[in-house]
């Protein structure tokens, strides 16, 4: 029988599973709505279930010898979701429990194989991870949608559609985000009040993790001149290089990984961390 392993990315705007032969072959893969217990509105162990079930396809999950998931927020360290995943997972007849690890920690293990370095992840949310064999000896950042993940997704999403919000209401400048705002919501409304009142309607009806699909809006208006998007995406890029500091202290990391969407895709932010970084840490590879 042939032997397969089973990798869960369970991030807070999707959640992804992969089915993969002993040599690293993928041959299955799944999908399911995000699965971030502080932001995705959804349930941790029924997001993992559905697309765990997707990427085993017909195979015999006899067959599965071991799995990884990563999970972002507080699902990695709660009892409770991590009793739920396992029900599920066994649900399917999988007879081996998962591993289940900090996001960061699976982020670093996917970009480099060198025992010690720096993570720095900006996606939906954002967090740093100080690593030493493939242990996380200090973390910064990763404290969910209200009370922390600075320069990440979410946080830009939300800074723009404040932007948007002051500017429709006469209490900030103009921006372009007043405009692409309600466009990337599909509001039509012919007046400034009646547009502010469906943006803060629409922003509170969906997850918080869906603030994040308005990031892009915010990047590419800053990199078309509006100031406004630009003094977000430059304080973005600040809040993540002070994050990336804050777990190193004066060492220099032997080696550094970038993940997440923000900072794997090219991007205006991309550019503005990376040369934080080098400017910093020059020696250090990335």
């Amino acid at each position: 029988m042939s032997i397969h392993l089973i990798g869960v990315d369970a991030g807070g705007t999707s959640t992804r599973a992969l089915l993969a032969t002993e040599a690293g072959e993928v041959i299955g893969v799944g999908r399911a709505a995000g699965a971030n217990s502080w932001s995705s509105g959804t349930s941790v162990s029924g997001a993992i279930t559905e697309a765990v079930s997707e990427a085993l396809g017909p195979n015999d999950p006899a067959s599965v010898v071991g799995g990884v998931i990563a999970i972002a927020g507080g699902g990695a360290s709660s009892d409770e979701i991590a009793a739920e995943i396992d029900d599920g997972w066994h649900s399917l007849r999988l007879t081996v429990s998962p591993v289940i690890v900090i996001d960061v920690l699976a982020a670093y293990a996917a970009g480099t194989t060198a025992p010690r370095g720096l993570v720095l992840a900006a996606g939906t949310g954002a967090i740093a991870g100080r690593i030493n064999d493939l242990t996380v000896e200090r973390r910064a950042g990763g404290h969910g949608w209200m009370v922390g993940d600075e320069g990440s997704a979410v946080w830009l999403g939300r800074k723009g559609t404040q932007a948007a919000l002051q500017a429709l209401d006469g209490r900030g400048p103009d921006t372009v985000l007043a405009t692409m705002v309600p466009e990337a919501l599909d509001i039509h409304e012919t007046g400034a009040a009646s547009t502010a009142v469906r943006i803060v309607s629409e922003t509170y009806s969906r997850p918080p993790a869906r603030l994040g699909e308005l990031a892009p809006l915010v990047l590419d208006a800053g990199e078309r001149g509006d100031p406004i998007a630009h003094d977000l995406v430059e304080a973005a890029a600040r809040h993540l290089a002070a994050t990336a500091v804050a777990v190193m202290g004066d060492d220099e990391p032997p080696a550094i990984v970038l993940a997440g969407s923000l900072l794997t895709r090219t991007t205006v932010l991309k550019r503005r961390v990376r040369a934080d970084l080098t400017a910093r840490w020059p020696a250090a590879p990335m």
